[in-house]
């Protein structure tokens, strides 16, 4: 282990721990102690050092700093190390739980899972609100609910109660997504409980909207969005957070300027994302939606009849799974609206003890721990375009190692670059 040169900052942070004192140090919060002791332990590492630190951060809910130092200790050759590994491989009930409470839905967009793999889909469901109730307190009240899933969550008949029932339950926030495509009650919507509400708009006239949006009715949609931006100005500081989100596909991205006028006219923030193309079978339908500009690529190569996410970030790494939860609209739990439907950690509507049987099960402490050491290794990462494994096997050394083929093991000279497949396909 390198040791830091820099001793007069070393001396610094030794001489503010001398001068609080152990009752001073006791007294301040948590996670400025941890801070001073990951400092401390960064010029000054060592095995008993790092163990420190790992203690601190985890009393401090620091979890991947104290799994860090922890792994760092146990490398070291502490032998007490493996006691904090195991505690924070099972953390504290989630925080933040998003919850499909519906799987129906009023458009047919043709990159949509409910689309694309209808067999995954074989009816369209909704979770009753008493299995949503019991789901949540399953899961122990988390601070944040996102509704959001394949299904439009505003079709849902008790959608309004779901939020009630998360508000008055531990939910400080909120969130849903929503295409807005159908009549609503702005008023209602803006007073329902929710902190954020985001628009799914991808069109700026009703031809450019249903090329994707298939079924749906932009000047109601835009309507709508209209109407709630002006109910939320109405309420005041109280009101939820109104956006736009606008995919930009490739027939969209001439109109860009348009889009963004339309939002300054309404007043609203819009979020230009990039397109996902799952639902194309061959390079040319793929090459069909994704744009010219780079910016707007989540793609990263083309090959075996599929478009492979791109690595947006190299920070291998994962913290998702220690405060984290998606309950699908059977009960099904997995860490992470990118994990495959298939892998599941356990059931939240039938558990009988939800954090024994799926949030600390083996299962879970075996993908939790992949995705911390190196998310490109865990198969619940499959399909996160943050998540994108280079070289090698996807699935190697793990558990589902043959469950079904690798789709990360692509030898290069059998990928096609995103910048190619435009260049051979696009009209």
């Amino acid at each position: 282990m390198k040791r830091y040169a820099n001793d007069g900052w070393s001396e610094v942070v030794k001489n503010w721990a001398r001068t609080l004192g152990p009752e001073g140090l006791a007294q301040l919060p948590a996670s400025f102690r941890a801070l001073m002791v990951r400092e401390f332990v960064r010029l000054n590492p060592s095995a008993s050092n790092f163990l420190s630190m790992a203690a601190e951060c985890f009393k401090a809910g620091m979890l991947w700093p104290a799994y860090a130092a922890a792994s760092t200790a146990h490398e070291m050759g502490d032998a007490d190390a493996h006691l904090i590994l195991r505690e924070v491989l099972r953390p504290p009930p989630p925080q933040m739980a998003t919850v499909e409470i519906t799987t129906a839905c009023n458009l047919r967009c043709p990159h949509c899972a409910l689309q694309h793999t209808p067999e995954d889909f074989p009816t369209r469901q909704m979770m009753s609100l008493a299995d949503f109730r019991r789901v949540w307190s399953a899961i122990g009240l988390p601070s944040t609910l996102v509704v959001v899933g394949q299904g439009e969550t505003l079709l849902h008949p008790h959608w309004r109660e779901i939020v009630a029932h998360a508000r008055m339950n531990g939910a400080r926030t909120a969130l849903v997504d929503t295409n807005g495509s159908f009549p609503m009650d702005a008023d209602a919507l803006v007073e329902s409980g929710l902190t954020r509400i985001i628009f799914s708009i991808d069109g700026v006239d009703q031809a450019s909207y249903e090329r994707y949006r298939v079924g749906g009715d932009f000047a109601l949609a835009l309507g709508n969005l209209r109407a709630t931006v002006a109910a939320a100005r109405r309420i005041g500081p109280s009101a939820p957070q109104i956006g736009w989100k606008f995919i930009m596909f490739r027939h969209l991205e001439h109109r860009r300027a348009e889009a963004a006028a339309l939002a300054k006219d309404i007043g609203v923030h819009i979020l230009f994302e990039p397109p996902t193309v799952k639902g194309a079978r061959t390079p040319a339908e793929a090459a069909e939606w994704i744009p010219d500009d780079p910016r707007y690529h989540r793609g990263e190569f083309w090959a075996r009849g599929r478009l492979y996410p791109a690595a947006r970030r190299t920070y291998p790494h994962c913290t998702v799974p220690l405060t984290q939860v998606d309950v699908l609209v059977d009960g099904s739990v997995k860490f992470c609206c990118a994990a495959s439907r298939s892998v599941s950690i356990g059931n939240a509507i039938t558990a009988e003890d939800f954090i024994a049987d799926c949030w600390h099960s083996d299962a879970a402490v075996e993908l939790r721990r992949l995705a911390l050491e190196d998310r490109r290794t865990a198969p619940a990462c499959d399909g996160c375009s943050m998540a994108f494994a280079h070289h090698g096997s996807y699935l190697a050394g793990t558990p589902w190692a043959d469950a079904d083929e690798d789709p990360w093991s692509v030898p290069a000279d059998e990928r096609v670059s995103i910048v190619d497949l435009l260049r051979r396909y696009k009209t």
